[in-house]
């Protein structure tokens, strides 16, 4: 048996392998090893999942997420794991890119962002959803991705569609009670 994250994943797989049963291992978290106490509060900053390249579509999130008004920030790879000319352009383009942590501190850190994207090309496992909704994070991301999709089915938009990504991000900004309705929608699927 072949296991996948998503059931999109599937039809690939059977034209790979014909002769395979197959089945879906969801993510999951497990934070019994989180301390709640060193959870911040809320600030306006939006997280994206990762660089400018071409496997995180970094730089088209990056003008998006412009659209809310906040300061950007790009998960904790660190310099020495990232691409040079990527980490020189990001101050240039108003982002900030994370020294690189553990888990547990991502999660704790994680949880002071407003705004999250997953508009990237390769969705995998769709962890990044997963802990933006676990904090009750709006995250607008590719509907490819069954936790994008599970926790936000009204934030998940297909494959590229950056028009629709960009009306979802102005109305996360300016209708209180649809952000409200999308960050408790995404704690009450994890719980």
């Amino acid at each position: 048996k072949i296991y996948t994250q998503n059931e999109y994943d599937i039809k690939y797989l059977k034209g790979l392998f014909p002769n395979n049963s197959f089945g879906i291992i969801r993510s999951v978290m497990d934070d019994s090893v989180l301390d709640k106490s060193n959870f911040k509060p809320k600030e306006n900053k939006v997280i994206l999942p990762g660089p400018f390249t071409v496997e995180y579509h970094g730089f088209s999130q990056t003008i998006i997420a412009h659209h809310t008004g906040c300061t950007i920030d790009i998960p904790p790879m660190g310099k020495d794991r990232m691409p040079k000319d990527s980490w020189d352009m990001a101050e240039n383009v108003g982002v900030k890119y994370l020294d690189y942590m553990m888990w547990k501190e991502w999660m704790e850190n994680l949880s002071q962002y407003k705004y999250g994207y997953f508009l990237v090309p390769i969705v995998g496992a769709g962890s990044f959803p997963l802990n933006c909704a676990y904090h009750g994070i709006p995250c607008i991301g590719d509907n490819r991705a069954e936790t994008q999709s599970i926790l936000y089915p009204d934030l998940s938009v297909d494959y590229l569609d950056l028009e629709k990504a960009l009306l979802l991000t102005k109305k996360l900004t300016t209708d209180k009670e649809f952000y409200n309705y999308t960050s408790n929608y995404a704690k009450h699927m994890i719980n």
